[in-house]
């Protein structure tokens, strides 16, 4: 059980013999077992059980355990993204693009004829993937927090 090379440890130097054959046991259990972080930190690779633990590292803030695993997989992915763009268009299409609906978003100045100003109506679609027909899920116009203000 001797080894040339010496193993890297964290005991103090008047550790005990059977400290130090502790250590040296259990470092070489250690190096059996492959890292499993990249692929449990990845939403494509990890396994269903741990996708709410990645959710919630991710700030994932609204989660159904009732939801089927390539739309729970999608919002996790896309959880970062949509963080990073909180506030946008791009972030609104994320979030949608998450639950499996194609967004249909449009500024007030692209609105034929223009719209109220700082505002934009929304719609979302169900995935072809999902749903057969095409139907609105949800339309609306919202005005953004600019509108509101008064100068």
């Amino acid at each position: 059980m001797s080894d040339d090379a010496p193993t890297p440890s964290l005991l103090p130097v008047n550790s005990s013999a059977l400290e130090r054959a502790l250590d040296i046991g259990f470092a070489r259990l250690l190096e059996r077992i492959d890292p499993p972080f990249p692929e449990l930190m990845n939403p494509t690779a990890t396994p269903v059980a741990f996708l709410p633990y990645l959710a919630a590292d991710r700030g994932v803030n609204e989660w159904s355990t009732a939801a089927p695993e390539a739309e729970k997989r999608l919002t996790v992915e896309l959880a970062w993204p949509t963080a990073r763009q909180a506030g946008t268009r791009k972030a609104l299409e994320n979030a949608a693009k998450g639950l499996q609906l194609i967004p249909e978003i449009r500024a007030w100045h692209e609105q034929i004829p223009v719209g109220p100003p700082y505002s934009f109506p929304s719609g979302l679609l169900p995935n072809s993937l999902t749903a057969k027909k095409s139907t609105p899920v949800s339309t609306g116009v919202w005005p953004t927090p600019r509108a509101s203000a008064t100068p």
